[in-house]
């Protein structure tokens, strides 16, 4: 990465995405600060956070569901570009670091035949199990955008052992105080001509205060639901630690999280059956 690859999107780009560039407060993002970056081809999001796991789970959870979930890309940087963003005047605070700094790439960017998952029944359905699995509770629709009316979602830092008590499916379920718990959960279904936007959702979201999302078909849903559990199921322990090691974690850390995916695993057909209970909860 060099500054004659960076670049920055121009306005008409900015004012069609500025409805996925809404903080969970529902305040706009400026791009005052330059944050959202044109390069290799792509437009990004820079997200920095003080704590450099939140980084790793984000990145680890791209890895683990690029193949069969919309899970927005998420690139890591070398010492030499995270330099470069910060001569091409990105902001950065000066506690930033390659180690605590990703790209992550804007959902109005895709296309919709860059999805893995390009029908919204099977979206919402892989986006549950995969985030049950990994134990990421904050499913809200701030960190969700759509495509053609079908959902690419970001945003892990509640998953793997951020949280390590939710590991008990009842403790994850719990309801919690806002849309950022798995107990608010909800999928409803609508027509299948509905368009469903980003904008709209989210002030439902906001409105109801649940994490709310919208299938066609229940029946179809459903079975998408078994399929992605099963997917889980047909992987295995050795590729959740070269996962987690690619993603920049310890040995240690790495045996550690890939010992709470193995057990999560193990008792997802459990866990989806209380999920089952609280989607549906009016």
């Amino acid at each position: 990465m060099n500054n004659k690859e960076l670049s920055y999107p121009q306005a008409d780009l900015l004012s069609a995405w500025s409805s996925e560039l809404v903080d969970w407060w529902g305040r706009s993002v400026s791009q005052r600060d330059k944050r959202v970056i044109g390069f290799n081809g792509k437009h990004w999001f820079v997200k920095f956070k003080p704590d450099p796991e939140e980084q790793k789970r984000d990145y680890l959870a791209y890895i683990l569901g690029r193949n069969w979930a919309n899970v927005a890309e998420v690139l890591p940087l070398s010492e030499s570009e995270f330099g470069d963003l910060r001569q091409f005047g990105v902001y950065l605070p000066e506690w930033a670091t390659m180690m605590n700094t990703n790209l992550i790439r804007l959902v109005g960017d895709y296309t919709i035949d860059q999805l893995p998952n390009i029908d919204i029944n099977e979206a919402v359905a892989s986006e549950l199990v995969f985030s049950l699995w990994i134990r990421r509770r904050d499913t809200h629709a701030a960190n969700r955008a759509y495509i053609s009316s079908v959902p690419v979602f970001f945003d892990h830092q509640t998953a793997f052992l951020g949280e390590p008590h939710l590991g008990d499916p009842n403790l994850f379920f719990h309801r919690g105080r806002d849309a950022g718990h798995a107990g608010r959960w909800r999928v409803e279904v609508i027509r299948h001509e509905t368009i469903i936007s980003t904008s709209e959702i989210r002030q439902i979201g906001w409105a109801r205060d649940i994490a709310l999302h919208f299938v066609r078909d229940l029946s179809r849903f459903n079975n998408c639901v078994k399929d992605a559990v099963e997917r889980v199921q047909r992987q295995n322990r050795e590729e959740w630690f070269q996962a987690a090691r690619t993603a920049g974690y310890s040995e240690t850390r790495a045996d550690e999280i890939t010992t709470f995916l193995e057990k999560n695993c193990t008792e997802l057909d459990v866990a989806v059956e209380k999920m089952r209970t609280v989607i549906f909860w009016n």
